[in-house]
């Protein structure tokens, strides 16, 4: 979906329920925080991803495709309900001054 249109990137991320990410080079964990705000858990090996739940998503210890593998296998998917309340505690976190004052912590 790299080329597709905001509102198709959108639409997708609300009817799916786990992001896997792949990658520990985002900058500032803008893909995840999008797909977070969706309500999706998130599989990932992203440093930058302050705003990301220890308890609702989970931090792979390497890129490998053995550790991706078994954090696939064990993550269940969230219930509409969790990914309503996801939803609201990301997008209160991703208030502009909220944000703006994490960004500069990490700066």
């Amino acid at each position: 979906h790299i080329d597709a249109e905001r509102n198709v990137l959108f639409e997708t991320l609300k009817k799916s329920s786990i992001l896997i990410f792949p990658s520990s080079k985002e900058s500032y964990g803008l893909v995840p925080f999008e797909a977070a705000s969706c309500g999706c858990k998130v599989i990932h090996k992203c440093p930058h991803s302050f705003f990301l739940d220890n308890n609702y998503d989970v931090q792979s210890p390497s890129l490998r495709q053995s550790d991706l593998t078994k954090l696939i296998q064990s993550v269940s998917c969230p219930t509409l309900e969790e990914k309503e309340k996801r939803r609201k505690v990301i997008l209160s976190q991703g208030d502009k001054r909220n944000f703006a004052k994490r960004l500069e912590s990490i700066l």
